[in-house]
């Protein structure tokens, strides 16, 4: 066992990591649309749903860190 403030640090640290590739995606999608190449909607939709999972993601383990 880590203990209560082990885990909460883990989890913390952890929801900073999925943070931070979250924005990453976003970046990258945001540059996709400025850039000259056209995306199709599938692909859209699908980086999307990659977004959409990762917010959930960490919105689940931000309840994890409240409860700690």
């Amino acid at each position: 066992e880590l203990g209560q403030i082990g885990e909460a640090r883990l989890i913390l640290l952890t929801a900073l990591t999925v943070c931070d590739e979250l924005f990453e995606c976003r970046r990258r999608i945001a540059d996709f649309e400025e850039g000259s190449e056209a995306l199709d909607a599938e692909t859209i939709g699908g980086a999307g749903r990659v977004i959409e999972a990762a917010a959930k993601r960490v919105e689940a383990m931000a309840e994890k860190v409240e409860r700690a």
